[in-house]
């Protein structure tokens, strides 16, 4: 059995919160890994980055357990999408999460972790997650990269002060 968040999720909740996950996975896996998550699962080997719009829509939450990417894009397009994501304390994760708002930022290969990430999201009622996620999300958007975000960073590099004089 491969050690990952759901086992964990799985045997420590109710059957009646098991029986509303449903995991959608996104890329190559063999069947091994695939028999071992607990839950009802659907796996979608390619997307098309034209439609991933429509996956984030359509998920209550997205989990990135990568540890070899320093973004991951992944975050990004979900967050804009309105979908809370479970990381990692690791690459743009660390930016872009509100901490219990936008998402839960989880110990570097902890998957107990992870598992409470995924738990305290669907534990909050749904009006609370939409308004919570929704004025959170503009204003950490704005802080990271609006335009006058940006050019306050670049006035910081003394090569861009030179050539404004």
């Amino acid at each position: 059995m491969h050690d990952i968040p759901l086992n964990y999720l799985y045997d420590n909740n109710t059957k009646e919160f098991n029986d509303n996950i449903h995991v959608l996975y996104s890329g190559n896996t063999d069947e091994d890994f695939m028999s071992d998550i607990p839950y009802s699962n659907t796996v979608l080997p390619y997307v098309d980055y034209k439609e991933l719009y429509m996956i984030y829509n359509a998920s209550d939450i997205f989990c990135s357990t990568s540890l070899q990417d320093a973004g991951p894009t992944m975050i990004n397009q979900s967050m804009m999408c309105g979908t809370p994501v479970v990381s990692f304390k690791m690459g743009v994760a660390l930016d872009l999460i509100d901490e219990g708002v936008t998402g839960y930022l989880a110990d570097m290969l902890d998957f107990k972790t992870i598992a409470n990430g995924i738990q305290s999201y669907f534990m909050l009622k749904e009006k609370e997650r939409i308004s919570k996620y929704n004025e959170s999300k503009s204003n950490k958007l704005e802080e990271t990269t609006s335009k006058k975000d940006l050019l306050s960073k670049l006035e910081s590099f003394e090569i861009y002060n030179n050539k404004k004089n």
